[in-house]
């Protein structure tokens, strides 16, 4: 029986960016295939369009959530999660978003 690539989740990431009165929440997720934390294409593809979206917004806030499905020990999910977090901001972080603008967490 072939294995499926599907994407497995997950990572949901939210960006919040003060307007002149309030903010706006924008809750985006990006999903990686089963047991990996590259990014894909459609990741990339996502994660570049919210560096245009916040590129007027010097001063917004991200919140990366990283998760795993529920296969496998929760010690590899763990580790697998946080790497996933940390795969999304280092990719923020190499296309010139501030670190201070970006938060994370992870699930398992």
């Amino acid at each position: 029986m072939k294995i499926s690539k599907l994407l497995a989740v997950i990572l949901l990431f939210v960006v919040s960016i003060p307007a002149q009165s309030s903010s706006t929440e924008n809750k985006k997720t990006v999903y990686f295939n089963i047991a990996e934390f590259e990014l894909t294409d459609s990741a990339v593809c996502k994660l570049n369009e919210l560096i245009e979206e916040t590129a007027n917004f010097p001063d917004f806030e991200l919140f990366i959530e990283g998760h795993t499905d529920n296969r496998g020990m929760n010690v590899y999910n763990e580790q697998l999660s946080f790497n996933r977090s940390q795969a999304v901001k280092n990719y923020l972080i190499s296309k010139g978003i501030a670190v201070k603008n970006i938060r994370t967490d992870f699930k398992g």
